[in-house]
């Protein structure tokens, strides 16, 4: 038969090689595990100890699975209360050298009827109003429990991990070792037809010709096509995996970064309507949008002051929008439209204040 076949399964599947040759054999070729961290401590914390078992690491689990031919995804969490301060490093290191292409990175979520759930609630630790569903947006910022840390740092070290995994730089040189150490060819080969024909010129222009990452493209594509040419079909699929990952982080950071402004700018507006004889600093912290716009802003003397500082910050929200390509912009689009509606209640209220502004 001409399939091949993909499932879920538990990182302990590696300590059955007789279940690996017979899923070899059965034309199996990719595996999705359920590795959830690379630190032991955090492991024990959600209850996964049973990743550990035996005596060999999880790394090594990963490269048993691989040496049968089988690509590795995983699924990976952050924001357990065992995690070190160095969790985000530890976990892109590990996703690295043990070549998963695509690692689910999340924030721990608490759903009702779980061990979490009753030990969140014990705690007084659960965000009440908040409904996880499992599905919340690449970098929203909406937590379902009260973390160890502070909120800012779990989702800085959230995004500090998917956005290094999946950039170019990390993405690519990922896919290339997993190229080299897939020990086994499939069973089955999927036949190249037209559709996959035309899917590979569109890459080598889309990818190789136009894009910013084409170096590491072709590092991975023509490489495996002169050292490795039974593994071309895998190289391509990867690369248009990678082109599609690295996208999709891109403009979901681009939303999130239009998120963090407006929320810093609401903050800076706020300010200045009560600065009216001087101009209060920008917060040393503030996102490198606002800092761009600080030299515009001036202290809301009048309406039209504070008319014109909210014209500044809302055309900077604007522009960061106008980046995003088509299918991205709804989700920026409704955060323009609730940030140009706060901001003309401010400007109301403030007009409105009986020792506020001359017009």
């Amino acid at each position: 038969y001409p399939f091949q076949f993909f499932t879920q399964a538990s990182i302990r599947m590696s300590d059955d090689p007789e279940l690996l040759e017979a899923m070899h054999e059965a034309g199996f070729n990719h595996v999705f595990c359920g590795i959830e961290s690379p630190v032991k401590e955090s492991l024990k914390f959600m209850g996964a100890q049973k990743n550990l078992q035996g005596d060999r690491s999880l790394l090594d689990k990963v490269k048993t699975l691989q040496s049968y031919g089988f690509e590795v995804s995983a699924g990976f969490i952050v924001g357990l209360d065992a995690d070190p301060d160095d969790v985000a490093e530890q976990m892109i290191d590990f996703i690295q050298e043990a070549a998963i292409p695509v690692a689910m990175v999340g924030i721990l979520g608490v759903l009702r009827d779980t061990p979490d759930y009753r030990r969140f609630e014990k705690a007084g630790r659960l965000v009440r109003g908040i409904k996880y569903s499992g599905d919340s947006g690449l970098f929203r910022k909406e937590l379902s429990f009260v973390p160890k840390v502070e909120p800012d740092e779990l989702f800085r070290r959230h995004q500090q991990i998917v956005s290094t995994i999946h950039s170019a730089e990390y993405f690519f040189p990922r896919a290339r070792t997993l190229v080299k150490r897939l020990g086994r060819h499939a069973m089955r080969p999927r036949q190249v037809g037209r559709p996959e024909i035309i899917g590979a010129l569109r890459s080598f222009w889309i990818q190789g010709v136009k894009s910013s990452y084409k170096r590491e493209y072709w590092k991975l594509v023509g490489g495996t096509l002169l050292k490795n040419p039974r593994r071309f079909p895998i190289a391509m699929r990867l690369a248009i995996q990678g082109h599609h990952m690295v996208t999709v982080t891109q403009q979901s950071l681009r939303v999130a970064k239009l998120q963090t402004f407006c929320e810093e700018a609401l903050t800076v507006f706020e300010r200045l309507g009560k600065a009216k004889d001087a101009m209060m600093p920008i917060p040393a912290r503030a996102g490198e949008m606002l800092a761009s716009v600080a030299g515009r802003l001036s202290p809301a003397k009048s309406v039209t002051a504070a008319k014109n500082n909210a014209q500044v910050l809302l055309s900077a929200a604007t522009a960061q929008a106008s980046k995003l390509k088509a299918e991205y912009r709804s989700q920026a689009n409704h955060q323009l439209r609730e940030f140009r509606g706060k901001l003309e209640n401010l400007v109301n209220e403030y007009a409105t204040e009986t020792s506020g502004f001359d017009n």
